[in-house]
């Protein structure tokens, strides 16, 4: 059995989690003893946080958090519409020129290998190196002499 992930427990506790998350959650903590434990843990710790009196901010600490960096903050935003798009076709044209060089490869070696076999033609075939490397085939009636 898969067990709840801690964050989500901590929203859970925390009273943050709503919909058919929160009911998930909760069928599962009626059945996993080691997740209601842990959840009953978390409890226990936020409604202590609750309780603690809250401090006035010194100007020293106002200073300190207005210097944090807001980039660190920002949450990257989601890609635009044309950004998936375009990561789809690129992904099918990629796709399409791999089945092609695949049907190539197929297809040329099907072409290559039904022309480099011989025939028997009624007479005799030998293969001969005409020069430097090139092969070539001579093709002797059947009675001719060689």
């Amino acid at each position: 059995m898969a067990h709840i992930k801690e964050t989500e427990l901590n929203l859970w506790a925390e009273g943050a989690l709503w919909g058919n998350r929160l009911g998930a959650v909760e069928a599962h903590l009626c059945r996993c003893e080691r997740c209601r434990e842990r959840a009953r843990e978390l409890k226990i710790l936020f409604d202590s946080l609750d309780q603690l009196p809250s401090l006035p901010l010194t100007r020293a600490v106002e200073a300190r958090v207005a210097a944090i960096p807001k980039a660190a903050s920002i949450v990257p935003a989601p890609p635009s519409l044309w950004q998936l798009l375009e990561r789809q076709w690129r992904s099918l044209a990629y796709g399409v020129v791999a089945a092609g060089v695949v049907t190539g490869c197929i297809l040329g070696a099907t072409v290559l290998d039904y022309f480099s076999q011989p025939m028997d033609l009624g007479g005799m075939i030998a293969a001969v190196e005409v020069e430097e490397g090139y092969a070539g085939y001579l093709f002797f009636e059947e009675g001719a002499e060689f």
